[in-house]
């Protein structure tokens, strides 16, 4: 028993090292997409073409913040699933349960974990986009931003309130769009003419 748990440790450090750099990969990816929506908002709304003005290297440390934040949260999921695990094989063991009992509690700690895994995967992508695009705002010199609204089924009342509002990074509130879990909020740049 024991060193079947230990070849499952071992399986999980090699998906570890895979998922770093799958999550590098995507981390990449996002800021690639979300420097062509910046861009392309600029553009839109001055005719000013800003791509060789910005690039990767200028939210580097967000970036890797972003990829430790998430490989911490993936293991933190895995050691919970494998905990769940464990505790289902003893318990069959000890109580000298069918191996079918045995693999549905073990389905229903891995699926547990699935739906977890994907509630962090929709949070941290929200997150990054609007991280990102914060720090661009900040880049181009512009402190005044709207929050926008998700309009998700079930929202929360402060955020509605706040939609379509005016505000700068003195100004407000200290959860921002995307920050709090299952939060769609974004904020849209607003462009102040002197």
């Amino acid at each position: 028993m024991q060193r079947e748990i230990e070849a499952g440790e071992g399986a999980f450090s090699r998906i570890f090292l895979e998922l770093t750099a799958g999550l590098r990969r995507w981390a990449l990816r996002t800021e690639v997409w979300q420097r062509g929506k910046w861009r392309g908002a600029v553009l839109s709304a001055s005719g000013v073409d800003v791509g060789t003005l910005i690039g990767a290297a200028d939210v580097r440390e967000i970036i890797e913040n972003v990829i430790a934040r998430n490989v911490g949260l993936i293991k933190d999921v895995s050691q919970q699933a494998q905990g769940r695990i464990t505790d289902a094989v003893f318990r069959g063991l000890n109580q000298r349960l069918p191996a079918r009992d045995v693999a549905r509690e073990i389905r229903q700690a891995v699926d547990m974990s699935q739906r977890r895994a994907m509630g962090i995967a929709s949070h941290q992508l929200s997150d990054i986009s609007n991280r990102l695009a914060d720090e661009r705002r900040r880049e181009g010199g512009l402190d005044t931003w709207m929050w926008i609204h998700s309009a998700k089924k079930h929202p929360r009342a402060e955020h509605l309130a706040r939609n379509g509002k005016e505000y700068t990074d003195e100004t407000a509130s200290t959860d921002r769009p995307g920050s709090l879990p299952f939060c769609g909020c974004r904020s849209r740049a607003v462009l102040v003419s002197v």
